[in-house]
């Protein structure tokens, strides 16, 4: 009987509750020869995740380039649309007819216009839509006579962004 396992009243360890120094030397060699499998196995493992890892991250690098490049690409295209501006009279109350003008117009050329924006006046009887860069006026409410309808505002618009293009349902409108 061992000095531990006369100090505790049972085996101080698992070898010697197997048989004694004999099995305990022989079991160490399995011990090692095992932990060294096991090793050589983790090894291996954290080899294949840390190869995995590389390879995720190069992929969402390149993922990540690309939505950089189709991002930059994106805006030069909607820099080059056109905008359309309403200014309209605030002393008349005209901002609610510039607003559903410019809802039906981006309803309509969402995909052709970069914005439509609408800009407060404060001189009397203004109601003005005009298609930036190039300062064209579509509708001028003085010139033309009282507001455009909205049949007649989106011609007038498709005629200067895209001659070609229909409107949609109303089939008498190219």
């Amino acid at each position: 009987m061992s000095a531990a396992t006369a100090l505790h009243g049972g085996p101080a360890s698992s070898w010697e509750a197997q048989g004694g120094p004999e099995v305990r030397a022989g079991a160490s060699w399995v011990a090692v020869a095992g932990g060294l499998v096991a090793a050589a196995a983790a090894a291996a493992g954290l080899a294949a995740l840390a190869k995995r890892s590389r390879e995720q991250r190069r992929d969402a690098t390149a993922r990540a380039a690309e939505a950089k490049q189709a991002s930059a690409e994106a805006c030069q295209l909607q820099a080059a649309k056109p905008s359309v501006e309403i200014a309209y009279c605030c002393k008349c109350k005209w901002g609610l007819r510039a607003a559903w003008m410019a809802q039906e117009l981006l309803s309509t050329f969402e995909a052709d216009l970069r914005s439509v924006n609408l800009a407060p006046s404060m001189e009397g009887g203004t109601y003005k839509i005009t298609l930036q860069p190039s300062g064209q006026v579509i509708w001028d409410r003085r010139v033309d006579g009282g507001f455009p309808e909205a049949k007649e505002a989106k011609r007038r618009l498709r005629d200067s962004i895209s001659p070609d293009r229909a409107l949609g349902r109303c089939l008498d409108c190219k």
